[in-house]
């Protein structure tokens, strides 16, 4: 089961104490995360957002990328 089906118990919308928080990460390094190229985030002025949907998916993409780097 993925992580987009397991966890719909998220907000729709995801501030950075709300993805630090489910990371188990401190709030600076949530915020440096949210400024990664990579990252699906929203930054609407100061605020940074991201979409559940799209944090899940981005989160399966890391599994993915780190099983294929141990394979």
């Amino acid at each position: 089961m993925s992580t987009v089906e397991r966890d719909l118990t998220l907000p729709e919308i995801l501030t950075v104490p709300d993805i630090a928080r489910y990371l188990r990460i401190s709030r600076s390094a949530a915020y440096e995360l949210a400024h990664e190229t990579d990252f699906p985030a929203l930054i609407l002025g100061r605020k940074i957002r991201v979409r559940r949907e799209s944090f899940l998916s981005w989160l399966d993409m890391q599994e993915k990328i780190k099983a294929r780097a141990n394979y």
